[in-house]
């Protein structure tokens, strides 16, 4: 069992969702032909997003699996 878990940094949720959604997601479904597990939805995308105290950019943790 394997498994690809990261995060994506952004000045706004849209920006967050945008850049996953067109980048990261289709790199890791295409080259390691693995599955999306969290978030689930644009909906649970937006519920688990949290700000960087330090950068107050907005933050997306993804994890992908086969």
């Amino acid at each position: 069992m394997g498994g690809i878990g990261g995060e994506v940094r952004a000045k706004t949720q849209d920006e967050v969702w945008t850049k996953f959604q067109l980048e990261v997601r289709p790199e890791v479904e295409e080259r390691f032909g693995l599955f999306l597990e969290a978030p689930e939805s644009r909906e649970a995308a937006y519920r688990t997003m949290w700000q960087d105290p330090k950068s107050h950019w907005w933050v997306l943790d993804y994890y992908f699996s086969k």
